[in-house]
């Protein structure tokens, strides 16, 4: 389910409410765990072997008002449209999946956790994701302003690939932020992780480190 606290003119916010979509339901990705009946519901329709694990608002077809965009625990990324307005938003019923061409997009190791930046400079929102086992991909946005399609993944940090984690590498589950980190005119990766380390005892010790990966001149063309 997604909630929404909204902000206060003091820095807090307001308790978490539901959002809804036009239909008056609770909006959601797929199934969820109901802690009242202890069992998964909402498993019907489409999307119902899905769990929804993240949300980012984006104006997806540059209409005035923001949609929401998905990310499911099984990779994939859905967008739920809002069919209402920038002040009285609704939200379509179903969610649609994100395509690449023809195939519906999917992140390779599971965690679509999106982010959304113009990462080529072309004037065109792009998807940007980390993954369960690790690592960062781009999705380019090949189509047009008001109608985004994506090319495969393309790979922007490679995955661990059984290197020592929490040392020279970023685990897994990575959740990205773009963000110019320096402020030197480019687009830089703020990189979650989540790893295990042996300790000396022989006990293990997990860790949710952030890397910071500053943008090459190469990468920028």
């Amino acid at each position: 389910m997604i909630y929404l606290l909204q902000g206060q003119e003091d820095g807090s916010f307001s308790p978490a409410k539901p959002l809804l979509n036009k239909s008056g339901k609770r909006l959601m990705l797929g199934q969820y765990w109901d802690y009242s009946l202890k069992r998964w519901n909402n498993n019907q329709g489409p999307f119902r072997s899905i769990i929804g694990i993240s949300v980012t608002a984006v104006d997806w077809d540059q209409d005035g008002d923001l949609d929401l965009l998905l990310g499911g625990y099984d990779g994939s990324m859905h967008l739920c449209e809002n069919v209402g307005s920038k002040s009285n938003p609704r939200f379509n019923d179903a969610s649609t999946s994100v395509m690449t061409g023809k195939t519906p997009l999917i992140i390779k190791g599971a965690h679509g956790i999106p982010e959304v930046a113009d990462w080529d400079g072309d004037g065109k929102f792009d998807l940007i994701s980390g993954s369960g086992d690790g690592g960062v991909v781009w999705f380019r946005n090949i189509g047009t302003v008001k109608a985004p399609t994506f090319t495969t993944a393309q790979t922007i940090i490679n995955q661990p690939n059984g290197k020592k984690l929490g040392e020279k590498h970023p685990g897994t589950r990575t959740q990205v932020h773009v963000v110019d980190f320096d402020h030197d005119g480019d687009l830089d990766l703020l990189v979650g992780d989540y790893g295990k380390r042996t300790m000396s005892d022989g006990s293990q010790s997990s860790h949710g480190w952030v890397w910071l990966y500053k943008r090459q001149e190469a990468s920028k063309k």
